[in-house]
């Protein structure tokens, strides 16, 4: 009960914090038989989250250790179903511990259940996919050789942010096909290592195929040729994935022509960012509509009620993220979600336990403050589209801004085409 309620939660917080969060393949995930989610681990604890809200069913979480320091955090966090695994750094003396944790996921596994387990072992704000450690293939080869009439699926996800650590940003997920032990299941049997060796090697190609793997130097470009894409509206997770490797090959082949495309996107791009628009505002237009002016107008005071009871919990839940020590940053994003999730719960029982004994009708409080605070979002990103409007109206007034603009896209466009990077 208390997963579901949770779930609920998050799924609703998470529709807040980003404007689209888009799946594909979902339904390939096995209904029932033991299974594994195997996603890449990019954003800390919100790429758990992110999966769970789009896996109809309930899921164990493996976790770092030293979340559960506190005897009151890993009460809550066990409730929560995660599960701590300890690492070599957090002290070797503390890895025989491991074994609890291993039996603990056979036997979630051995009652048909299902469990989200971090290949990679460790979080890291890159969008590329890191070494895949032995923890998740000795789980899975350890089970299925002491429960040979079981068919565990593993199913690789991967999870990409359009911005990692950005508010009110996208992100696409992509669900692989699930697949089985029975081809390493022999060699297992004689040597293990070559067994976890291969099976990794399977899970890293699968994983690749559902990744946008862009390096932070070609970040930029990499933008530019998505949403100059004529089939940018689609967004597409295999069209994106194709630029990105379309991308990574040229700039490989042709390293001084890639260097001077780099140059003009980064011109373009500047140009843009200086009006508050990007290159998919410019290339694809924005749209604003008679019907959008009078449905901010219809929802001014719920708009208003939103803004007054909920704008301090977001900088608050920010400030918390800052207080992160440096090398605790990987975190930064999950806090702040994880703080102003927390604290609108707290604010919605207080306002309803101060307002209630006045009349019955303030236990809607927390439906209210929910509509609320929905109304302002959507608002604010209404409002965002207007200003966007005007921003567009003004760089065409500017005639050398503007055909400076239009000549670097035909320049990127005619690199593309010519490169062929996407078909």
């Amino acid at each position: 009960m208390l997963y579901r309620i949770l779930k609920f939660i998050v799924a609703q917080s998470l529709k807040i914090h980003y404007k689209n969060i888009k799946s594909f393949n979902v339904g390939a995930i096995p209904e029932k038989d033991p299974l594994i989610i195997a996603p890449n681990h990019p954003n800390s604890f919100l790429d758990a989250l992110i999966i769970a809200v789009q896996v109809n069913r309930p899921l164990y979480f493996l976790a770092r250790s030293d979340v559960f320091n506190k005897k009151w955090a890993a009460f809550l966090l066990k409730k929560m179903q995660l599960i701590p695994i300890y690492r070599i750094s957090e002290g070797i003396d503390k890895l025989h511990k491991n074994q609890e944790t291993f039996d603990h996921c056979h036997e979630i596994l051995a009652n048909d259940g299902a469990s989200l387990i971090f290949p990679e072992g460790l979080s890291k704000q890159e969008k590329r996919l890191q070494e895949l450690k032995k923890g998740l293939a000795r789980i899975v080869f350890s089970f299925v050789g002491s429960h040979p009439q079981k068919r565990l699926s593993i199913v690789p996800v991967g999870i990409n942010y359009d911005k990692i650590t950005a508010f009110n940003s996208h992100i696409l997920v992509g669900f692989g096909h699930p697949f089985t032990l029975d081809p390493w299941m022999k060699d297992y049997n004689d040597k293990p290592n070559l067994a976890y060796q291969a099976f990794n090697i399977y899970l890293e190609q699968a994983l690749k195929k559902h990744l946008i793997e862009i390096t932070p130097e070609h970040e930029e470009v990499f933008h530019a040729f998505s949403e100059i894409d004529p089939c940018f509206e689609q967004n597409s997770l295999d069209r994106k994935h194709l630029i990105a490797e379309g991308i990574l090959k040229l700039s490989e082949k042709d390293k001084k022509n890639f260097n001077e495309v780099e140059s003009q996107s980064h011109k373009a791009e500047a140009l843009l960012t200086d009006y508050g628009l990007s290159f998919k505002h410019f290339k694809h237009k924005v749209n604003v509509k008679a019907i959008d002016l009078i449905i901010l107008i219809t929802l001014l005071p719920f708009t208003l009620t939103g803004l007054i009871f909920n704008w301090w919990i977001y900088f608050v839940g920010k400030g918390f993220a800052k207080l992160l020590p440096r090398k605790h940053e990987q975190f930064y994003t999950s806090v702040r979600f994880g703080s102003a999730t927390l604290l609108w719960i707290i604010w919605a029982i207080v306002l309803t336990a101060v307002l209630s004994p006045i009349s019955p009708w303030f236990l809607l409080s927390p439906i209210v403050l929910f509509i609320a605070l929905k109304t302002l979002i959507k608002t604010k990103r209404k409002l965002l589209k207007i200003k966007r409007l005007f921003a567009l109206r003004r760089l065409n007034a500017d005639a050398k801004k503007h055909h400076e603009l239009i000549e670097s896209i035909k320049e990127l466009m005619n690199y593309r085409n010519k490169n062929e990077l996407i078909p």
